[in-house]
């Protein structure tokens, strides 16, 4: 699947670094803070307006952190933390 014209990768970096986010507020805050819902709506949004242009995001989970396409859409810090580590 090829990216559209109006998809680009700093796009699907943004949404993939709100995932990222969700994951480290579902770890830190007990399930009841207001937090929760606040990231999780932001989750959905940001994958709202890449389903207008997108039917899929596949990825792959390389060395290196996320890539999609030929592109490294998510590179993995240097505390080695985020999104790739907890995917198989």
């Amino acid at each position: 699947m090829c990216p559209t014209i109006t998809t680009d990768i700093p796009r699907v970096r943004a949404v993939l670094e709100l995932v990222e986010a969700r994951l480290r507020t579902m770890s830190a805050f007990s399930p009841g803070h207001p937090i929760h819902k606040q990231e999780e709506e932001k989750v959905r949004e940001g994958f709202a307006g890449l389903w207008e242009q997108l039917s899929g995001l596949p990825l792959s989970v390389t060395e290196k952190g996320l890539q999609w396409e030929a592109d490294e859409v998510l590179p993995i810090d240097d505390q080695n933390e985020g999104l790739a580590w907890v995917l198989p």
